[in-house]
Order: structure tokens, then sequence, then C-alpha cells
């Protein structure tokens, strides 16, 4: 959410200042950069926010195998299943890894897309 407040924000600066600087050129590209930004804002969120939902999912499978094991450790030490369940854990560790690296390089190509077209 805080990327997007940052996007719109810097989007009407931009405007306002190019309004003030030269009104007829800023009024030509208003018509060719408001679809464009929309478009990049609209599309760069919703994969944000994708990304972070499934990172949430993961670290939450991870926290809940963590936690079974923790509440249960009796049985996990009866059943010799200490490794069968680190490496579960890891995996899902390994996966919110992998999508917070991917949602942290969508809000860069975000923030670049929007200075570029700005």
């Amino acid at each position: 959410m805080g990327i997007f407040i940052q996007s719109v924000s810097y989007f009407i600066v931009a405007f306002i200042v190019g309004f003030v600087l030269n009104a007829r050129l800023t009024g030509i590209l208003f018509a060719a950069v408001i679809p464009a930004m929309t478009m990049v804002i609209i599309i760069g969120t919703t994969v944000l926010n994708r990304y972070s939902k499934d990172s949430a999912e993961c670290t939450t499978s991870a926290a809940a195998v963590a936690e079974g094991a923790i509440r249960s450790v009796q049985v996990v030490q009866a059943f010799d299943a200490f490794e069968p369940l680190t490496s579960t854990h890891k995996s899902h560790l390994e996966r919110a890894l992998e999508v917070g690296v991917l949602k942290a390089v969508t809000g860069a190509i975000l923030l670049a897309s929007v200075f570029f077209i700005a």
C-alpha cells in the first residue's frame, strides 16, 4: 500500500510542476502519460499484492509446522520425525524467501517504471 500511495503522489506532483513550468507541453503529455501510469500502477500493485499474499502463506505454513512440532515434541521424538518436519519447515521458508525476492524485484521495477513514465 505504501508503494501505491508513493506512486500516486509522485504522479500528481509531477503534473503540478509540469503545469507550472509549461502548461501546453504538459497538457499534451497528460493525454499519453495518464493511461500508461494507470496501467503500470494497477498491474504493479496487483502483482505486489499477490507476492505478499504468497509470502505470508508460506511463512504461515512454516510457522504451523514449527508450532506443531514444538507442541508435540514427545511424539516427534518417539517417531523420529525430526528430519521430515525440518525439511518441510525449510522448504516453506525457502519458498517464502523466493517469493520475497520476487516481491522486492517487482517493487523496484514498479518504482522505476513510475519514475520513467513521469
